[in-house]
């Protein structure tokens, strides 16, 4: 007979246990704290083990007393996806999945698409290379010279393959593959006794400071100012950079926190798209740093794109060169420098850009082998003076006179043409008659060698005897059809017969004209609806203003509106509602009627009753000008005049 049966069972912590009724019992329920009563919920395993899963009131979150939380220990799923899930959805909002088939974690934020993160078999996210150095314990800088900062051996870094910090010359972090890098410098000094200043740079193998990384500093008796720098280089296999420091005050300077230097190669951080300073489109949100194969320009990055070279594309995928904007208020950090030369490059593909420094414009390559200047409005003119003696030479066509800097001009349009004017000092070495000849050569692109150029204008001579003081000058017009960079020259004449002379000085001016003729002035007008052509007068109502002429002989009268101006100076200050260019002097288009009779050439023009419209003039009163030619119709029409506004007799005086 069996009297008892005693079951023992682990120990049961009833803290606030409520059974469930029998309708949450059918759902597999069971409900701690049911009644609401509030405070912590711990499910604790084991006595002295005490791990617990416990949720906390306070901070409405669960804890756990191990680390580490393993779903589907024991590989029940067989295969099958583990999902971490924020919101639970059909749509799967908020989740975190390991993928099991491409053994990978996976996150999708908005129900979409599961975006993978890093590879399966690797780390999450590839740690940049990277290599930290300090100098603990204090730092004094006592050099009034540049010195190499020294760091302790003791530092951060993850891939020696990559970078390291060389251990025998603390003061170096050697590189180890070509890249794009990222160096960063805190530097915070103080002189405790009175103002303190100090520079800082980074330098490439003890020899380039790197672009971007030097800065000066001071401080105020008893502050100290910190240095905290950020550049990007590129730099070469087998490099090293060291950091630098100079005092620039009479105190020693004492760092205030440890100096550091961090540099880091800028590849490897995974994006949605591809990588970061890696080949291949950029990851979503990520920075892109475009880099070529030469030395990095200066660069602070305060954008999403980092140009770091000196010769960027960008590109749209094929269907056309990207736009790139630079946006912001005009300074250091988002200006955009563009190549610089003393001179025209020799060849060209159109849409290049670079800014010549002897000419002072940016250039524009408009064709092939084509250079055009940009931003200039009126014809340049370059004057050159040479005043060093040169032997005459009459045997060759060779020898140049000119000694210096070439005279060269820039047109400003292929179709302009150069006024040429050169002065010629001589001094004779003899009593004998004799017989000097020059000739000029002119050259696009280059300076021009004597006998190679084509020669320009006619070979000017002349003749001398008993030790006369002499010269020549020479004056013409050349057509080089072009806007590349022309150069002049003088050169030797083997037509003359002169020995022992010398030419003591040589005047140049290259003045560059084109098929505008008239000087105008900018004047501000209430009628916007005025035409070139029109004659204008004083407007009463403004300052410095200008209306269409209304009346025969207006002794108001100013001028004419200018059709294409040569030269345009002046502006409107602010009145009116436009602008006009009125030509002062110079041959400029007129309309014209024979309301007075028909024009001649030479006739004297004035203002007719029709307004804005000239005609010729017969008696005393103002005039604007002087016809070019003659004008007979009955319709108003358009004629050259040379502008002269003043007051004259037609009878007896112009």
């Amino acid at each position: 007979t069996i009297t008892a049966i005693t079951l023992f069972f682990p120990q049961i912590m009833l803290a606030d246990f409520v059974p469930a009724d029998d309708e949450e019992n059918a759902a597999n329920t069971m409900i701690l704290d049911a009644d609401d009563t509030g405070g912590d919920v711990t499910l604790q395993f084991g006595g002295a083990l005490a791990e617990f899963l416990r949720w906390n009131s306070g901070n409405s979150w669960f804890e756990f007393s191990d680390e580490t939380l393993v779903l589907d220990a024991s590989n029940t799923g067989s295969g099958a996806d583990v999902n971490i899930v924020a919101n639970q959805g059909s749509d799967n909002d908020g989740t975190l999945r390991y993928n099991a088939t491409s053994n990978q974690w996976e996150y999708s934020n908005d129900g979409g698409a599961f975006n993978a993160i890093g590879s399966g078999s690797g780390s999450v996210v590839t740690d940049l290379p990277v290599v930290q150095v300090r100098q603990a314990g204090g730092y004094t800088l006592s050099s009034a010279t540049w010195a190499d900062i020294a760091f302790d051996t003791t530092d951060l870094e993850n891939d020696a393959t990559i970078l390291e910090h060389n251990n025998t010359n603390t003061d170096r972090i050697d590189v180890k593959e070509d890249g794009i890098y990222m160096i960063t410098y805190n530097l915070n000094m103080e002189d405790a006794a009175t103002t303190g200043q100090w520079d800082s740079r980074v330098r490439v193998n003890d020899t380039t400071v790197l672009n971007g990384s030097v800065e000066t500093n001071s401080n105020y008796q008893g502050e100290y100012v910190g240095t905290a720098i950020t550049f990007y280089a590129s730099l070469s296999t087998n490099d090293y950079i060291t950091l630098q420091a100079q005092r620039t005050s009479a105190n020693n300077l004492t760092a205030q926190s440890d100096p550091v230097m961090t540099i880091a190669k800028m590849e490897g951080v995974a994006g949605a798209d591809g990588a970061d300073g890696a080949p291949g489109p950029p990851g979503s949100g990520s920075t892109v740093n475009i880099q070529e194969e030469s030395s990095a320009i200066a660069n602070t990055p305060h954008s999403a794109l980092n140009f770091i070279g000196s010769s960027v594309t960008a590109s749209d995928g094929g269907s056309g060169v990207a736009d790139i904007t630079i946006t912001g208020d005009f300074s250091s950090e988002n200006s955009f420098h563009v190549p610089e030369a003393a001179s025209d490059p020799g060849t060209c593909t159109e849409g290049q850009v670079f800014y010549n420094t002897t000419d002072n414009y940016l250039k524009v390559c408009t064709a092939t082998n084509t250079w055009t200047a940009q931003g200039r409005r009126v014809p340049d003119m370059n004057a050159f003076v040479d005043t060093t003696a040169d032997s005459v030479v009459s045997t060759n066509d060779t020898t140049n006179y000119w000694d210096g800097t070439a005279p060269s001009i820039t047109p400003l349009s292929a179709t302009n043409e150069i006024l040429v004017m050169a002065t010629i000092n001589y001094v004779p070495g003899s009593t004998a008659d004799r017989s000097v000849v020059v000739r000029m050569e002119r050259n696009v692109g280059s300076a021009v060698t004597c006998g190679s150029g084509t020669q320009v204008g006619d070979e000017a001579g002349w003749m001398t005897s008993d030790n006369d003081y002499d010269g020549t000058s020479m004056i013409f017009v050349d057509s080089p059809a072009t806007t590349n960079q022309v150069y002049y020259t003088l050169c030797s004449d083997a037509d003359g017969t002169d020995s022992g002379g010398t030419i003591q000085q040589i005047h140049f001016t290259l003045y560059e004209i084109n098929d505008a003729a008239d000087l105008a002035e900018i004047y501000a007008s209430t009628d916007p609806s005025l035409q070139a052509g029109e004659i204008v007068s004083l407007d009463s109502n403004l300052t410095a203003g200008v209306k269409r002429s209304k009346k025969t002989y207006d002794s108001k009268v100013l001028g004419v509106v200018s059709t294409k101006p040569a030269q345009l100076i002046g502006n409107t200050n602010g009145e009116g509602v436009t602008g006009v260019p009125v030509a002062l002097s110079g041959r400029v288009p007129v309309k014209i009627s024979t309301e007075n009779g028909p024009i001649e050439p030479g006739d004297l023009l004035t203002t007719s009753s029709i307004p804005g419209v000239a005609m010729k003039a017969t008696e005393p009163g103002y005039i604007i000008g002087r016809a070019f030619s003659s004008y007979k119709k009955e319709d108003i029409g358009m004629i050259l005049m040379f502008v002269g506004t003043h007051y004259a007799d037609p009878r007896t005086t112009w």
